[in-house]
């Protein structure tokens, strides 16, 4: 669990046997500074992921984002799928998911991205 005040796994013991089953959403919901964040969108725009992902950084946000951008690399079909489920996995991890949407462009992968987190109940931000 992740917590600013430092918590150990005995305190967490402790008050869960002393019938404290609330702290847990308490600690959850208000010890939590470091909101998961994944960025998705077209790979086209590798500057603005990685000012967008230095900005969530330095907002003391953990971001998951792309590291491989196909439209720059010469990539076969295997890679492209081992990616693309890869991404997925990051939008399991994260809390909210942040759609870099430059000049108001979103293609199909995003689009399959968008679809994914929703029907996952992430909440969806979009870059303005």
């Amino acid at each position: 669990m992740r917590n600013m005040y430092n918590i150990n796994y005995y305190t967490y013991y402790l008050l869960y046997l002393l019938g404290i089953d609330l702290w847990f959403d308490l600690c959850y919901n208000v010890c939590m500074i470091n909101e998961i964040i994944c960025l998705c969108g077209s790979t086209r725009f590798e500057k603005e992921f990685h000012a967008i992902a230095r900005r969530l950084t330095l907002e003391n946000k953990i971001v998951l984002t792309v590291h491989v951008f196909r439209h720059n690399e010469s990539l076969n079909e295997e890679q492209l799928n081992i990616l693309d489920e890869l991404h997925l996995r990051k939008i399991d991890m994260a809390d909210r998911v942040h759609i870099v949407n430059i000049d108001s462009y979103v293609g199909v992968g995003t689009i399959r991205e968008m679809q994914y987190a929703a029907k996952l109940d992430k909440l969806i931000t979009f870059e303005v």
